[in-house]
């Protein structure tokens, strides 16, 4: 009995340890400028999705490489997460070597949306390429039907998934990161309280906000529910805990970086 008291307080406390860590890494984020959609495949090679990984090789230092004369594809996973197009308007591929060939951007609104938009064809030149999202993107079906196209950060206002789409029969391609940085300053997310229902009282519409947990909800798989709820319907918001300090010096977030072990 006492070690199960014992497993169950450990726990509590690893998942406090992780919402005030990820909470204060975000607010860091926001307070540098710094974008939370960084994919830096230095310490994340494990991100590339499955169906996916035939195209790329990893044994490089620091970086993923696509072979010669292949037409890669990389999924860039936002762990459920989804992001403003008002708040975001370029992509940035970093790149140790010079980059050639061009890409183009498949984007779904919902994970689970049978609808697709794609971008238009962006040439790649240099070691940083910056593409330039705010534009007109196709609409096509699940039938193939090709759509009116719609505006980014109007009519497509938010994106759960994007798949990088590359045209480099010639050349090898090598990508160091990823990220895709805020548009706007002085980014300060509205502080509301959610209890552990998931219930919140305000109303929010493509802005960040900062959940304070009030309630003592703190069981793993509880915070996980809430933290899928809370990342589903309000885009890029963060969920912290009241009154709670942290641990450890905020630094830079990633996508997909576990705090359960720092």
């Amino acid at each position: 009995m006492l070690m199960l008291c014992f497993v169950w307080l450990v726990s509590l406390q690893l998942t406090k340890q992780r919402i005030v860590l990820e909470a204060e890494n975000k607010l860091n984020s926001l307070q540098l400028m710094q974008s939370p959609f960084i994919w830096d495949f230095k310490h994340f090679h494990q991100d590339i999705v499955e169906s996916f990984q035939p195209y790329w090789q990893t044994e490089l230092s620091g970086v993923i490489q696509a072979k010669q004369a292949t037409h890669p594809q990389l999924s860039l996973n936002f762990s459920g997460q989804s992001f403003y197009t008002q708040l975001h308007d370029k992509l940035i591929i970093h790149s140790p070597k010079e980059l050639y060939g061009e890409v183009k951007i498949q984007a779904k609104a919902n994970l689970d949306d049978a609808d697709f938009y794609y971008s238009t064809t962006y040439k790649l030149s240099g070691h940083s390429v910056e593409l330039n999202l705010k534009q007109s993107w196709k609409v096509i079906k699940s039938s193939g039907e090709v759509l009116d196209s719609v505006n980014w950060g109007e009519e497509l206002a938010k994106v759960s998934s994007l798949v990088l789409i590359f045209e480099n029969p010639n050349r090898s391609i090598e990508i160091e990161s990823i990220e895709l940085p805020y548009s706007q300053h002085n980014l300060k997310p509205r502080v509301a309280q959610v209890n552990c229902l998931g219930q919140v009282a305000d109303t929010f519409n493509n802005e960040i906000a900062n959940f304070e947990l009030t309630d003592t909800c703190l069981l793993p798989s509880n915070y996980m529910w809430l933290k899928h709820l809370i990342a589903r319907k309000y885009s890029e918001s963060i969920l912290s805990i009241k009154g709670a300090q942290p641990w450890q010096k905020a630094s830079v977030h990633y996508v997909n970086k576990s705090y359960t072990s720092n």
